[in-house]
């Protein structure tokens, strides 16, 4: 059995509780990516952590599916699969060339999140530990009577003193803070 690391943001907390050490759920997984895909025909496929929840991976497109005009890959990585928002789709056609061919990138795994997750296979998981973020005031903007709350920092943006080692996510009421979920895979 291996273990991951997982981004919950604040603000969809409230969808994936319970989120208590120890308790087993079964979830779905999102590739966040910042970075234009490295398509290829062939390649390995790997799922590598580079910090928290920050992943370079290799995988297999095994699903492309048109959704709301954005095209969502399903990627099979050989240990998990998740779903990345790759592009604007390109209208009505179900082929956007992706299918069967092996992608690289970095990225944030997250939670799935329906219905872009459709054709993602569930895994069966056990939080391990929980590390709740509070994001630093020097990253929340306030401008015209609002404020702007990022959902993720990278852990060099962010201080130990900010982090707090918890053992259950009760509600998603903490609009500032986001949280990083280790989980043991069955």
């Amino acid at each position: 059995m291996s273990t991951i690391w997982a981004h919950l943001p604040g603000y969809s907390v409230n969808d994936h509780l319970p989120v208590k050490i120890g308790k087993a759920v079964n979830l779905k997984f999102w590739m966040v990516v910042g970075v234009r895909l490295q398509v290829r025909e062939m390649g390995d496929s790997y799922l590598t952590n580079t910090a928290f929840a920050e992943y370079e991976f290799g995988g297999k497109v095994i699903s492309e599916m048109n959704i709301n005009d954005t095209l969502i890959l399903v990627v099979d990585t050989g240990q998990i699969q998740f779903y990345i928002e790759s592009e604007r789709s390109s209208g009505l056609a179900f082929n956007n060339g992706y299918f069967g061919k092996f992608v690289r990138a970095k990225g944030r795994l997250a939670l799935g999140e329906y219905p872009y997750n459709m054709g993602v296979e569930e895994v069966r998981t056990t939080p391990q530990q929980i590390i709740k973020v509070t994001v630093p005031q020097s990253h929340i903007l306030h401008a015209n009577g609002t404020i702007s709350v990022p959902v993720y920092l990278s852990p060099n943006e962010y201080a130990e003193a900010d982090t707090l080692l918890i053992d259950e996510i009760v509600d998603g009421s903490d609009n500032e803070a986001f949280y990083l979920v280790q989980y043991q895979l069955a």
